[in-house]
């Protein structure tokens, strides 16, 4: 990481971006640690209707032992 890498990932992104606002490099070196202090606590999860499917099938099977 760079000193210029975030100015240059700004422009990049503002570049691809012309109506976003929330690229400066500030912003992006808050989005990475934020990244940073929560990565250990996230994962990727289904959506909800697919959780559910999952929980009934989970109780299907408790019920059938």
């Amino acid at each position: 990481w760079g000193s210029k890498f975030f100015a240059s990932l700004s422009r990049d992104l503002i570049a691809q971006n012309p109506g976003a606002t929330c690229f400066s490099p500030t912003n992006l070196l808050y989005m990475r640690n934020f990244y940073r202090l929560y990565s250990n606590f996230l994962e990727i999860a289904q959506q909800p209707a697919e959780q559910m499917e999952i929980l009934k099938e989970l109780d299907q099977q408790q019920q059938l032992r």
